[in-house]
């Protein structure tokens, strides 16, 4: 192994490092040999996949409580800042809730108020009104564009950009979209006077001491914030200590928890991974495990995860050339060994990062079976029984098996799809069925 080590530091000359010291706030069983081989681990790993073109520069850190208690430069320097891409929605959704305890906003009030005009719920769905909540979410029923754009968008003359329609009803799903926190970018701006730039800004950026970072040229409420090592580890600790900023509270420890529910109807389990107000969430039976985001796109690789009942964050950020199935595939090596950091710093014996889902035992399928309906198209769709497993099948298409990711949802078919079943909460009978670009109600129980 040393060899080994050896080799690789030859290999990797073209790299350099710069480091601050692993410092050890309280002594909870830290074995500092051990976090010196786990840090070499890691550090040769991303140096390595440097080397193979997979990445620029990469920076990572993990934090316990107020302190970064380990930090990593490789091909960087601290100063440096990153995109985060998409972990800017994480931003949005703190600066809302800042604005939601001064009074400026409402999250349940209704999109079409603040911009008059503008509907985008689809009569066939029966969807309440889009609100506020419902974008912070992700669950307004409007489709990830990635996957699916309606053949008809929304034009508003005080929003230069189409807008979707709704393709499910509001507060029955998660589905993630950019769209969505576009829109909220536009709506804060129009209630509160100031483009969501400055918004971030002041009430996060100055707000959690966040001194180097800005917002890229263009920023929306879903892409734009560019921060480094020192200052994401001040937005994670303000989360750790439940929105306290040394003595000084950023957020009530009330709306941080606030953030942390899940907005939709999920039926019990013991472990649930479900979407809150900008963060996703993990939970067991004895709460919070962790809450996380993930940013990626050509040029941009981010990932922020925080364990807050053992007092522990990481992250990394880079800059990937192309950001492929690839790029994602090395990044889960990153987050894996900087799990163990985590761990060890944590004091922990079993690995911080680790998580399983509840998913639905085998005697709850049979409810799941039976025809669906698209209200839009009139597309019947068929839930099927098969084998011990539930099967799809779209009008007169193949059925696909699909195969279970937590309680009620599943994914298959091409791309992988998910398919979530939607739920009564009363009773729990099955009401429809969500994909990412379709809602089908079911026709026969």
């Amino acid at each position: 192994m040393a060899r080994l080590g050896l080799l690789l530091l030859v290999l990797f000359t073209h790299c350099y490092t710069s480091e601050e010291p692993v410092r050890t706030v309280r002594p909870v069983h830290v074995d500092e040999e051990k976090i010196r081989s786990l840090s070499y681990d890691l550090e040769a790993y991303i140096q390595y996949h440097i080397a193979k073109g997979v990445f620029y520069s990469m920076t990572v850190g993990v934090v316990r409580g107020d302190d970064l208690v380990y930090s990593r430069y490789i091909n960087s320097v601290p100063s440096r800042l990153y995109s985060v891409g998409s972990i800017t929605k994480v931003f949005t959704a703190t600066a809302a809730m800042r604005l939601q305890e001064k009074g400026i906003i409402d999250f349940d009030e209704r999109l079409s108020d603040v911009f008059p005009g503008l509907h985008v719920e689809q009569e066939m769905y029966h969807s309440p009104a889009v609100t506020l909540r419902h974008l912070l979410s992700h669950s307004s029923g409007m489709p990830d564009l990635r996957y699916y754009v309606p053949p008809e968008m929304i034009h508003h003359p005080e929003i230069d950009f189409p807008i979707s329609p709704q393709t499910a009803p509001a507060g029955v799903q998660f589905r993630y979209s950019n769209l969505g926190y576009q829109l909220l970018g536009e709506a804060f701006k129009k209630i509160s006077h100031r483009q969501i730039s400055d918004i971030i800004d002041q009430e996060v950026y100055a707000a959690a001491g966040m001194n180097d970072s800005r917002m890229l040229p263009g920023s929306t409420g879903a892409y734009g914030v560019m921060t480094n090592v020192t200052d994401l580890a001040k937005f994670a600790s303000v989360f750790l200590r439940r929105g306290l900023r040394k003595d000084a509270r950023f957020l009530h420890a009330q709306s941080v928890d606030a953030m942390l529910r899940n907005q939709i109807y999920a039926p019990p389990a013991e472990f649930q991974d479900y979407n809150g107000i900008g963060w996703r969430v993990r939970t067991d039976g004895q709460g919070i495990v962790q809450m996380y985001h993930v940013g990626g796109a050509n040029g941009v690789a981010a990932w922020l995860q925080i364990f807050p009942r053992s007092n522990v964050a990481l992250f990394y950020l880079g800059d990937p050339p192309k950001y492929e199935e690839d790029t994602m595939g090395v990044l889960v090596g990153i987050q894996a060994r900087l799990g163990n950091l985590a761990t060890e710093f944590a004091g922990e014996t079993r690995p911080l990062f680790v998580f399983r889902q509840s998913v639905s035992p085998e005697t709850e399928l049979p409810r799941f079976a039976g025809e669906y309906r698209e209200p839009a198209s009139g597309e019947v769709a068929s839930v099927l029984l098969q084998g011990g497993g539930i099967w799809f099948q779209k009008g007169i298409s193949p059925p696909y098996p699909v195969v279970p990711e937590c309680r009620a949802v599943f994914d298959g078919g091409y791309g992988n799809v998910q398919h979530a079943f939607i739920l009564d909460q009363k009773d729990g009978h099955v009401l429809g069925v969500a994909t990412n670009n379709g809602y089908y109600t079911k026709v026969t129980r």
